[in-house]
């Protein structure tokens, strides 16, 4: 039986991204300038066609690899991907990333298996201190909060999932794979 959504975690992406991790059975760590949505090449170039691109182009050569979640129960807003417009680059709206990037997912997992918080995490997770002032500057500026930030160090594995979700306006519904058990 799936946990309450009152005691979850959630890893915030698309639809795009969903395939992939499904396939895989885990959600991968962001390391070396891909981020945890499990993009391989060929994915980027088509976020890029479509002009998106991801919202964690590069981690830092330090950073602990980490699956990212919020403790939001709305769309984290920093999972929302960029995208290009007259030159310029901005967030895309919740709309566009229905449209564009195949639909809006959350994983849920079990908050007591996702124990790192924000502060943790920029004392022992390896990120230098410009690189936290700068993720806590862009979260602000899109109206997220750091406080709702949880890591895992390392890959998430299906058997940590307690939900999949996917947004079908004006509610989250569980998505086929976790109904047939898969």
């Amino acid at each position: 039986m799936a946990a309450p959504e009152s005691l979850l975690v959630w890893h915030y992406t698309t639809g795009d991204c969903l395939e992939s991790i499904l396939a895989d059975g885990e959600i991968r760590v962001a390391f070396e300038g891909v981020d945890g949505e499990n993009f391989d090449a060929s994915a980027l170039e088509e976020l890029g066609r479509r002009g998106l691109s991801t919202p964690t182009a590069r981690v830092g050569m330090t950073e602990k690899p980490a699956v990212w979640f919020s403790t939001r129960i709305t769309f984290e807003p920093t999972a929302l991907k960029g995208i290009v417009v007259g030159g310029g680059r901005r967030s895309a709206t919740l709309d566009e990333m229905e449209r564009l990037a195949g639909g809006l997912v959350r994983i849920g997992v079990r908050a007591d298996l996702v124990r790192v918080g924000w502060a943790f995490h920029t004392k022992r997770g390896g990120l230098s201190r410009k690189t936290a002032l700068s993720l806590v500057r862009a979260a602000k500026g899109v109206g997220a909060d750091p406080s709702d930030w949880r890591v895992h160090y390392g890959p998430v594995p299906r058997s940590m999932w307690s939900r999949v979700q996917v947004w079908r306006a004006p509610a989250w519904v569980d998505h086929a794979a976790m109904k047939a058990g898969a």
